[in-house]
């Protein structure tokens, strides 16, 4: 028993010791202390935390291969709980407490909510579009946040911790497709105005002139610096990991530096917005057919649901492999394999029951838990879905009095 402790806090301690290579930009020594790690670690869980880890350190080398020099004019540390309020730019009283823009007098808002990025377009003098999300590249397992417009309208920039990146919260965009009338791929904006810390709110000033974003990399938890780059065309290059961790700094030459004046704003109201009622484009009953339906995504619900996971596969899977069993839901990770989830069901026992005939043709499927569309532990899941269902018992007792 002493031993398996001591193994424990020892995988621990090497892990948040790969984790500090990561951070400094030592990806090769972070790799091989994970694969080293791998190959004498038998816990899943662990296994696990080691290989999200390494994948970071992958992803950190391949962005390395092609990025830019921007040139930083000005920064300043404020309290990471409003730092968005500090973005001079941008309209005053437009910003919510829960982290949302919404400038008056705009035909459509792009919003975060739980972790998910949703837009609504407005369709006439009192009503606006249902909420939807503008493409389904921009979901993960992680959370979406601080979506923003560029002053042209085509490009829509956001942070996640979900998709492809060498950070926690990395800068992401996506350009729209005139032509499809869609938005397209989503690609990292990349390093140094993405890192190995948490990067926030990437927005263009109206003139073009500037790039201003938010990041902890120089700070404490409760602060980010704001940076505030010149707008170029940058010409990119492939850096060394040494070269990585002093451009990540964004230091200021006194030639570039400029007297830029960082103004905070107040908070606004949060509009209320009359929006049209969203209609499920999937239907996610659980059935069993001659032929499987595969749905690309993976549109979960509010509140608690479960799914049951049946595959895990390094390129697409065709859908005679599950056995009649709809809907399939195809979920691409930030690594380029692929999940498959069979079915979404709202209660633990309606998934349990369909989980006994998937099991009888798939051996190796198992229920998984969400809630609000993030991964839950299956019993806090159950616990908070009974303590629903009991105040839904107290209401129908109520009404029927």
């Amino acid at each position: 028993m002493i031993f398996v402790c001591f193994s424990v806090g020892a995988q621990n301690e090497n892990l948040e010791k790969a984790k500090r290579l990561h951070e400094e930009y030592k990806f090769d020594q972070s790799i091989a202390l994970c694969e080293q790690m791998m190959n004498n670690s038998s816990d899943k869980e662990v296994k696990d935390r080691i290989f999200k880890q390494m994948l970071l350190s992958e992803n950190g080398q391949s962005m390395l291969m092609y990025s830019s020099s921007p040139r930083t004019v000005a920064k300043m540390k404020v309290p990471r709980k409003d730092f968005f309020l500090w973005y001079s730019h941008l309209k005053d009283k437009s910003w919510t407490v829960d982290g949302n823009y919404y400038p008056s007098g705009a035909e459509r808002y792009f919003y975060s909510e739980n972790g998910e990025i949703f837009q609504t377009f407005k369709k006439d003098s009192t009503l606006w579009s249902a909420p939807e999300v503008p493409s389904e590249e921009m979901k993960s397992a992680g959370n979406e946040v601080f979506p923003m417009i560029s002053p042209d309208g085509k490009e829509l920039f956001f942070s996640s911790d979900g998709l492809f990146g060498m950070g926690g919260y990395d800068l992401f965009v996506s350009r729209w497709d005139e032509d499809q009338k869609k938005w397209g791929s989503v690609r990292n904006v990349g390093f140094p105005f993405s890192s190995t810390a948490d990067d926030y709110l990437y927005t263009v000033t109206p003139d073009n002139n500037y790039i201003i974003f938010a990041s902890n990399r120089e700070c404490d938890k409760d602060n980010v610096m704001i940076y505030v780059v010149r707008y170029e065309n940058y010409l990119h290059k492939m850096f060394s990991q040494e070269e990585a961790r002093k451009m990540a700094a964004m230091g200021i030459s006194d030639k570039d530096r400029e007297d830029y004046k960082f103004i905070k704003h107040s908070f606004g109201e949060k509009p209320v917005l009359n929006q049209e009622e969203s209609e499920p484009e999937v239907d996610v009953t659980f059935r069993i057919g001659k032929t499987s339906e595969i749905v690309a995504g993976n549109p979960l619900p509010r509140g608690i649901s479960y799914q049951i996971r049946v595959m895990l596969s390094n390129a697409k899977v065709k859908s005679s492999q599950f056995k009649g069993f709809s809907p399939v839901f195809e979920a691409k990770q930030p690594s380029g394999k692929y999940i498959y989830y069979v079915g979404i069901f709202p209660k633990y026992k309606d998934a349990s029951d369909a989980l006994k005939k998937v099991k009888a043709k798939i051996p190796g499927a198992y229920i998984v838990a969400y809630e609000n569309g993030k991964p839950l532990q299956i019993a806090k899941a159950r616990e908070k879905e009974s303590k629903i269902t009991v105040v839904d018992e107290e209401v129908r007792i109520i009404v029927n009095n």
